[in-house]
């Protein structure tokens, strides 16, 4: 993604997308790679569990583990 500020947030658009025409697994392909950047507000393993967009991936191995593996991933604490 070119943009770094904004890009993340475009990722999650098209996962969204992919939902809801029903392509779960390039949702979940977009899904981990919005995980494995810093992407601010843009996505979360809370937004992931709470929000009904992502509840036809629910029941999907891949979708369980990407949930398990940032929830293994330990926080780093802002330096100030």
């Amino acid at each position: 993604m070119v943009d770094a500020f904004a890009g993340p947030e475009y990722l999650v658009y098209l996962a969204q997308l992919y939902v809801t025409v029903g392509e779960n697994a390039q949702a979940i392909d977009v899904l981990q790679q919005v995980m494995s950047i810093p992407a601010g507000l843009s996505m979360s393993s809370a937004i992931l569990k709470l929000d009904p967009v992502w509840d036809p991936l629910r029941n999907d191995a891949r979708f369980k583990k990407l949930l398990e593996q940032d929830a293994a991933t330990p926080a780093t604490a802002p330096h100030g």
